[in-house]
């Protein structure tokens, strides 16, 4: 599976990756196998970190590629 940051800067082949984790100020980060870390996205609350997480569990397995969601995004999905 593959994602794409939220700046469709990167592509990023979840297969190198040793663990995606959230930090305190707000990223998503994404380990890999050689030690480098990358930010996926960026979000500004704990709550959409979470969302994005579980939104990026979910799809693995279903789908070749994930866009982590934009924070906008998300804010219109807990307005629905």
């Amino acid at each position: 599976m593959y994602t794409v940051n939220q700046s469709y800067e990167k592509i990023i082949d979840l297969k190198d990756v040793l663990i995606v984790h959230t930090t305190e100020y707000g990223d998503i980060i994404a380990k890999f196998k050689n030690g480098e870390e990358k930010v996926l996205a960026s979000y500004e609350s704990e709550k959409d970190q979470r969302k994005a997480i579980k939104k990026l569990s979910e799809a693995y397995g279903k789908t070749e590629m994930f866009h982590f969601p934009y924070e906008s995004d998300l804010e219109k999905e807990r307005n629905i």
